[in-house]
């Protein structure tokens, strides 16, 4: 008996379920990690040209949500008034 498609599932040929969600959970996934992949990337790559040393720019890579958030306070610091 050949495989048939149903409305909720694809059955194979000896009555197994296989998802039929696959391959677009794949390519979603890949494009996700593709998307913070490449985030990471512009983040060392401005740590680095930010003046850091090489640790520091991988490090700023993997973890760069915080990066971005030490690189704001950082860069707003000059910018407040202090109070007299």
């Amino acid at each position: 008996m050949p495989g048939r498609v149903t409305a909720a599932a694809r059955v194979g040929e000896h009555g197994d379920v296989l998802p039929s969600t696959a391959p677009a959970a794949v390519v979603a996934l890949a494009a996700a990690l593709l998307v913070l992949l490449g985030l990471a990337l512009l983040t060392g790559t401005g740590q680095r040209r930010r003046g850091g040393p090489w640790p520091a720019a991988l490090a700023a890579g993997l973890i760069f949500p915080l990066a971005w958030l030490v690189w704001y306070v950082r860069d707003e610091q000059p910018f407040r008034r202090r109070r007299a």
